[in-house]
């Protein structure tokens, strides 16, 4: 936890912005490699496949509390993404440091992630400015609902990291505008 929270958490850098996100998706890191074999041990011992597994570990990163960068570090109200491995130890985080950690916890399952960067609103008829949150897209064979794809065939489905309840490919927003997509 300490060494990750001495790292640079800055990514104001034009040089460093939007790609500076990617850095803290960690799926190579021990501990994430044992939190996601265990989270997957769990679901195959209750006969869940690949779309019911995303949701489960899905629904574990959205049990953890959102709270904005400001309630929980010393940025004065600067983006200030975490590491898994803060996010865990804060028990708290906003949109990219959940979607950083649920990135992680997918990737190092073997599940394509697409990291997104977008402007949402639950309302149909607001004009959407600019971005404002980040989500995951997990690629899935067999998936339904909303989802990203860079005009492959593959589609990586949309998935809320923030708010409980929704669904890989059903994140919950009424608009959601794409600014910025980067694979993991």
């Amino acid at each position: 936890y300490y060494y990750f929270k001495s790292l640079d958490h800055d990514v104001t850098d034009e040089t460093d912005w939007p790609d500076g996100y990617i850095r803290f998706v960690t799926p190579e890191e021990e501990y994430v490699i044992e939190l996601a074999n265990d989270l997957e041990s769990m679901a195959q011992t209750n006969g869940f496949d690949d779309e019911e597994t995303v949701n489960f570990i899905l629904r574990f990163v959205q049990s953890i509390d959102y709270k904005y960068d400001n309630y929980t570090t010393y940025a004065g109200g600067n983006d200030y993404p975490k590491y898994p491995i803060e996010m865990l130890w804060d028990e708290s985080g906003d949109c990219e440091d959940a979607s950083n950690l649920f990135a992680s916890l997918m990737e190092a399952l073997d599940y394509q992630t697409v990291f997104l960067l977008v402007g949402a609103s639950m309302d149909p008829s607001e004009e959407i400015e600019g971005l404002n949150h980040a989500m995951v897209g997990v690629e899935l064979a067999e998936g339904s609902g909303q989802y990203y794809s860079d005009g492959s065939s593959s589609h990586y489905f949309l998935c809320e990291t923030t708010a409980p309840g929704p669904t890989a490919g059903y994140p919950g927003w009424e608009q959601i505008e794409l600014f910025h997509g980067y694979y993991i």
